[in-house]
């Protein structure tokens, strides 16, 4: 399954809106869906602030 439901962790923790994702990137055993390449390469630069269980991640979660 991909984390929070295919919508973008970095978009959210950005802007406040939960966006649908269209490029995907594993990472430790999971996948994710971004809505741009910038985002990708802003997630892989910090994973642990968009990962679940931090902060910004619940809201994510939350919000579908």
């Amino acid at each position: 399954a991909v984390a929070f439901g295919g919508c973008d962790p970095v978009e959210w923790v950005k802007s406040g809106r939960a966006e649908v994702g269209r490029y995907l990137v594993r990472h430790s055993g999971r996948s994710f869906m971004f809505a741009s390449r910038e985002n990708v390469e802003a997630f892989k630069s910090s994973p642990e602030r968009f990962m679940p269980g931090t902060p910004a991640a619940r809201n994510v979660a939350s919000s579908r």
